[in-house]
């Protein structure tokens, strides 16, 4: 029976019921070692390719699986709280800062953009004396 050197614990192993190509290719003598040597890229997650669905960051914003594309999760969750789409004029704010947060209580329906320098306007009354609440 053939035996090969693992390149990352240094041990020997034998080719076993592989095919004899197959055992041509392995570099090591279990996944697990595999992993461990650092020598081989563990994909998880989004990385993965068999990967369906669940939580991407995007520059602190998190993204969620829905029908087969990955909308902002504040945008889900306030259109679910509102019970409608929103409109292309409107925006949603963390009002903490924190992009992660996506409670609903942290969330803030505004018109308009709401970056650095933009002025507020009140989604339900049009008001732009906007006076920030703390939290």
């Amino acid at each position: 029976m053939e035996s090969k050197l693992c390149e990352g614990c240094g041990t020997r192993f034998e080719r076993g019921n592989q095919r004899p190509s197959y055992f041509a290719r392995r570099r090591f003598c279990t996944a697990v070692c595999a992993h461990r040597s650092g020598k081989v890229r563990v994909r998880r997650g989004a990385d993965h390719p068999g990967w369906k669905g669940g939580r991407i960051e995007h520059e602190g914003y998190v993204r969620i699986r829905v029908d087969g594309r990955y909308p902002f999760e504040h945008v889900v969750v306030m259109e679910e709280w509102l019970g409608r789409k929103l409109t292309p004029d409107e925006t949603v704010h963390h009002r903490n800062g924190d992009r992660a947060d996506n409670r609903i209580g942290n969330l803030q329906l505004r018109v308009g953009r709401h970056g650095k320098g933009a002025a507020y306007c009140c989604a339900d009354c049009g008001s732009r004396r906007i006076i920030p609440e703390d939290l």
